[in-house]
């Protein structure tokens, strides 16, 4: 399968579970637990539907973004994102559903507090490999395919002649002395 057409996929899919968590997050006013039922309002809502919806709304925002770029930027960004979302699991999981301590770490603001820095720590990753990648390609000068604007990068391209310029100002004139 195309890399864009997995992306396409998976922010799809991100999307659908976007939806699907905000059901999660209010059980009693979506008819799944009942009034009284306040441990099953508690573990859907809190313990599933937040960490769900955080989540996924970062990865439909990232995958949406990717989905522009090229693939090195993507392949970049999922060996931080494998790792980065095994570790916010295990650590929404050990955190208590009400904390009533004075920092107050229950489940919902680990979600958010992860979710963020998840968003915020790829967006840089993103930007400093797309960046770095961009650079690589002014030095090289090789021209290659624009995502955005479906042509060729006038940004490569521009480098590319520019390096092409610097070369030939190099070379001697063959009537010079």
């Amino acid at each position: 399968m195309k890399y864009k057409k997995k992306l396409n996929i998976l922010a799809s899919s991100s999307l659908i579970v976007f939806v699907l968590s905000s059901f999660l997050m209010s059980p009693i006013r979506s008819g799944l637990c009942g009034e009284t039922d306040v441990s099953c309002g508690n573990f859907l809502g809190d313990s599933i539907g937040m960490p769900l919806f955080t989540f996924s709304f970062s990865f439909f925002v990232l995958f949406t973004i990717l989905r522009w770029l090229s693939e090195p930027v993507f392949k970049t960004w999922w060996r931080f994102a494998k790792y980065y979302t095994v570790v916010a699991a295990v650590l929404i999981t050990l955190s208590p559903t009400i904390d009533g301590s004075i920092f107050g770490f229950d489940k919902e603001f680990m979600s958010w507090f992860l979710a963020s820095i998840f968003l915020l720590t790829s967006l840089i990753l993103i930007a400093r490999k797309w960046w770095q990648i961009r650079k690589t390609e002014l030095l090289t000068g090789e021209v290659s395919k624009c995502n955005l604007c479906g042509g060729l990068s006038l940004v490569s391209s521009t480098g590319g002649l520019y390096v092409f310029v610097r070369r030939l100002a190099r070379r001697r004139h063959p009537y010079s002395l």
